[in-house]
């Protein structure tokens, strides 16, 4: 009997299983990165913020009805708002401080914090609002800043400011000695040791511990208090336009003022001050000095007390 010899093994056997293994293949290339992107293992982006803003209120789309810096007594909240685009469990958190004491710390997950739909695998963008709600002994005013943080990282900040009640307590006059002037001194503050003003006509400081906000009144050689002459001077000196002199009144007295922020180094430490620089013409070639100083964190706190013992002078 005739025999009838096969090649081994059989090709049409072999493409018939490449085949199979290429489609297999590709399925697989498919369906692995479909499955881990639904599972949020692969994710495509990075999360982030946009504009961190701060508002008294917030729509009901948590986008404010009017973005501020400024805070005053009566405002009950104070909202943080910014536009992220993150994954669904991704981490949105804040960070109040006043000054260089965190005051606030909260945080969530942004599928519940922004109203809109979130996905594990995919980013969006929604917005988020966060809330500083008014103790209940009123707000301490001064400076402060609130972070955002994406998963801990940080992602934005912005500067905002809370004001009293605008007015600061009267407290008692004082002469000095030879009648050149008058000013008002805030309650409870203390008269300087003559040494640390270094030879100031008057001084007085609050009692508080670290730097204390403080004022002096300075006799100067100058002739003018005009801001022309004076800005002469700072401009000659590289002093930037924002920090120079505008004109002012006092009563029936005319002078400038400024404001400005400089480092005092003492006892091998450094304090950021900011301070207020009253030049007064008080007639008959006679100019005084009226130097105002605080921390630069706690500055826009004890502003209106500065204004009350500047607009006090005469």
């Amino acid at each position: 009997m005739e025999q009838v010899a096969y090649p081994h093994p059989d090709p049409d056997r072999g493409r018939t299983v490449a085949l199979v293994a290429v489609i297999t293949g590709v399925l697989v290339l498919l369906v692995v990165p479909v499955v881990l992107l639904f599972a949020g293992v692969i994710r495509f982006g990075t999360p982030r913020a946009g504009k961190v803003e701060t508002a008294a209120s917030v729509d009901s789309g948590l986008k404010p009805v009017e973005a501020a810096s400024r805070f005053g007594p009566d405002d009950e909240r104070i909202y943080c708002c910014a536009v992220v685009r993150a994954y669904q469990d991704t981490v949105v958190g804040t960070q109040w401080r006043r000054g260089a004491a965190t005051v606030a710390s909260m945080s969530g997950r942004f599928g519940d914090l922004a109203r809109g739909s979130a996905t594990k695998f995919l980013l969006s963008s929604g917005r988020v609002a966060f809330y500083l709600l008014k103790p209940a002994g009123g707000w301490q005013p001064g400076s402060y800043t609130v972070g955002l943080s994406i998963d801990g990282k940080a992602a934005g900040e912005t500067s905002f400011a809370v004001s009293g009640d605008g007015t600061a307590s009267r407290g008692t006059t004082y002469g000095e000695p030879s009648g050149r002037f008058t000013v008002e001194v805030p309650t409870g503050w203390i008269e300087m040791d003559q040494r640390s003003t270094g030879g100031a006509l008057a001084g007085f400081m609050a009692p508080a511990s670290g730097y204390a906000p403080r004022f002096v009144v300075v006799s100067t050689p100058m002739t003018s208090a005009t801001p022309e002459s004076l800005n002469a001077t700072l401009a000659a000196e590289g002093v930037p336009e924002q920090e120079r002199f505008t004109a002012i009144t006092l009563g029936t007295l005319v002078g400038a003022r400024r404001t400005y922020e400089w480092d005092l180094e003492e006892n091998g430490g450094k304090t950021r001050l900011k301070s207020i620089q009253v030049v007064v013409d008080m007639g008959n070639g006679t100019v005084l000095e009226i130097n105002c100083h605080s921390p630069a964190a706690e500055f826009d706190e004890n502003l209106p007390t500065f204004n009350s013992v500047i607009n006090s002078f005469h």
